[in-house]
């Protein structure tokens, strides 16, 4: 689905959300011990393809969203890292329960590293404790926060938004935004010199202008 949405011109934006009012409760575990009897090969693949999963998610040029809500749990939570905006119901719960199954939470391990501060993700991979919406937002993990009862709605609101923007400039943010992260000070300099140029002579650019000085609503041209 990831790949043949990365050449959808009608798509803008991806959203990936749970059934049954829970976002993702991670492994099943009677598979996985199933899987385990199998051998280290047929390990290996699960968790290659899982991986594959992330990265295709990671490194999509559509804008991806995740909607939490109820349980986010071991691969639920590396799915939410993944997206570009997490969106949360104030329902949510968030745990990484491997350590208390003896199981080392290596899989999840790098997408908590990279998602919250350092002492934040040793104190939850240690403790395997379930934290809340207000602690996730507190940590960083998700960008907002919404009462239950008004999730769809403002979920809606914020992914309309966004899917009203020029496809064009939304992957060129995209793009950019993941090219100066890799990049140091001085070079990210000059590189986003270069794409403010860019930007400020493309036709989205003159037609966003014109629409905001004549009070109207834009026509994106790309």
């Amino acid at each position: 689905a990831l790949n043949s949405l990365a050449g959808d011109d009608d798509c803008r934006v991806i959203v990936l959300r749970g059934e049954g009012g829970h976002f993702c409760s991670g492994w099943d575990f009677n598979e996985l011990d199933t899987l385990r009897g199998k051998g280290d090969e047929v390990l290996e693949r699960q968790f290659a393809d899982n991986l594959a999963v992330l990265e295709a998610l990671a490194g999509h040029p559509k804008v991806t969203v995740s909607l939490v809500e109820g349980s986010t749990m071991g691969f639920g939570f590396s799915l939410a890292a993944r997206s570009d905006l997490v969106l949360a119901s104030d329902s949510s719960r968030f745990a990484l329960p491997e350590i208390s199954l003896g199981i080392v939470p290596a899989i999840v391990m790098t997408d908590v590293q990279r998602s919250v501060p350092a002492k934040f993700a040793l104190d939850w991979l240690l403790t395997g404790r379930e934290i809340d919406a207000s602690a996730a937002l507190q940590a960083a993990f998700v960008g907002q926060v919404f009462a239950a009862a008004g999730f769809d709605r403002s979920a809606q609101e914020i992914i309309g938004r966004i899917a009203g923007y020029s496809p064009a400039v939304l992957l060129r943010t995209k793009a950019l935004f993941r090219t100066l992260s890799r990049l140091d000070d001085d070079a990210a300099a000059g590189v986003a010199i270069n794409a403010a140029i860019e930007a400020l002579n493309a036709p989205a650019a003159r037609e966003g202008i014109a629409a905001l000085l004549e009070k109207r609503k834009p026509d994106w041209p790309e």
